[in-house]
């Protein structure tokens, strides 16, 4: 081959080899890019992966978080109601009225003051990260992914403790509501014994107070704490009621006693004056009239002269032997059917309310139905049949006191048997007996 066509065969050769070696370039170029693009796609994979899982655990505490948020809500809810409930129990001042012991109000106000403690709390807004979370991982690159999920782990411990202590504050506050309620239950019981005490306390109260005051103990204790405010209320209003009605009784019967004080003094001095009187005009005996009847009745009307006529209390009643023994001293005169010559040695006349009876009408003494109350007197004597025991007499009684009132003359009497100076007729009859009836001999 000549030197010309050695020289085209190189060049020739050499041209190919270039072409190999561009393509070998080209074909080089993209498997480092396909090599790139899967080593980036599995990155961006495993980064997806791991914000995925970092994303679960957020999103469950978050559930968690919310469920304990709205649990401490509900809770803190009840509690307020129930301070609230309380301090409308406190505003009416038991404690300070003597309606219910000081150290039962004071764990009341401890119990509240503890329970208004937990209400007060910081509010503190549901972290950042539960709003990372509704991202659209698809949409991020990884490296975004990566800082997502590098943020989700070092929110997971602290979240976690966040929910923690939501929980526990949700189950002191619940605590504290049952702490509170049990301080409620134990003050109304206390103010119900406190009641019952004074119930006892002012038996002289009139019964309608009483019964009232009791109706709403019965139920005291019994009320929840929202209404016991009310009922606590209305027991401080029965408890006055109680307390002016006692008050009233007690002024009544001071007032009755210093009368019978000075009708007993004034009885007295009749008896002297009778005796006085007696000894000028020669007559013998310890007196007579009406002042030394009563002189003598209100002296042994406690103190039984025993020695002289006994007792029979322990044989049907001594009110007839005490009767009989008035009008002794007001000046008449024994018989063959009234007569008593010592204990257990008197006539059925001188101590059987029936014999008594049927004596005094076959001496002629006007006899007076309760329709005449206007024409009582004080020494007169009232012949009773009390309607629970059946027909027949059972008792009887001198009158000790006459005086008006708004519905006509109020009556009393002196007696034995439920000895007494002073017992009223209508209550006698009325309230301490039923369907009683009586009448009484206007003695001359």
């Amino acid at each position: 081959m000549g030197l010309k066509a050695t020289a085209a065969a190189r060049v020739d050769r050499w041209n190919r080899r270039g072409r190999g070696g561009a393509l070998a370039a080209a074909l080089a170029l993209v498997a480092g890019t396909l090599v790139t693009g899967l080593i980036a796609t599995s990155q961006h994979a495993a980064a997806s992966a791991d914000w995925h899982a970092a994303a679960a655990r957020i999103a469950d505490l978050r559930d968690r978080h919310d469920d304990a948020e709205q649990t401490l809500a509900d809770e803190a809810r009840v509690l307020a109601a129930l301070v609230a409930d309380v301090d409308a129990i406190l505003v009416v001042g038991a404690a300070d009225l003597g309606l219910v012991p000081g150290e039962a109000e004071s764990r009341l106000v401890g119990a509240r003051d503890a329970a208004a403690r937990l209400l007060v709390g910081d509010n503190v807004d549901a972290p950042a990260v539960f709003d990372a979370v509704e991202a659209d991982p698809a949409e991020l690159a990884t490296a975004a992914l990566r800082a997502d999920a590098a943020e989700f782990a070092d929110a997971i411990a602290p979240t976690s403790g966040r929910v923690t202590t939501l929980v526990e504050r949700g189950r002191a506050v619940a605590a504290s509501a049952d702490r509170l309620r049990t301080a409620v239950a134990r003050f109304a019981v206390a103010a119900a014994d406190r009641g019952t005490a004074i119930l006892a306390e002012r038996g002289d109260a009139d019964d309608a107070a009483k019964a009232h005051l009791s109706r709403l103990l019965d139920g005291l204790a019994g009320h929840r704490a929202s209404r016991l405010a009310t009922a606590v209320a209305a027991y401080r209003d029965a408890v006055a009621a109680v307390v002016a009605a006692s008050e009233e009784a007690r002024a009544r019967a001071a007032a009755e006693a210093a009368a019978a004080e000075a009708a007993r003094a004034s009885a007295e001095a009749d008896a002297r004056a009778d005796a006085e009187a007696a000894a000028r005009a020669g007559r013998t005996g310890a007196g007579s009239g009406v002042g030394a009847q009563m002189a003598y009745l209100f002296r042994h009307v406690f103190d039984y002269n025993t020695a002289e006529w006994g007792d029979y209390n322990s044989s049907g009643g001594d009110c007839v032997n005490f009767v009989s023994q008035g009008l002794l001293a007001r000046g008449w005169s024994m018989d063959s059917t009234w007569y008593s010559n010592g204990p257990g040695a008197a006539s059925r006349a001188w101590i059987s309310t029936t014999a008594l009876n049927a004596y005094l009408t076959s001496l002629g003494i006007p006899r007076l139905g309760l329709d005449q109350l206007d024409l009582v007197k004080v020494g007169d004597v009232g012949v009773f049949d009390w309607g629970e025991t059946g027909p027949g007499f059972d008792h009887a009684m001198t009158v000790s006191k006459v005086e008006p009132g708004p519905d006509g003359p109020i009556v009393s009497f002196v007696s034995h048997n439920l000895d007494g100076e002073y017992r009223e007729l209508r209550y006698t009859l009325y309230e301490q007996h039923s369907n009683s009836s009586a009448w009484i001999f206007s003695i001359p």
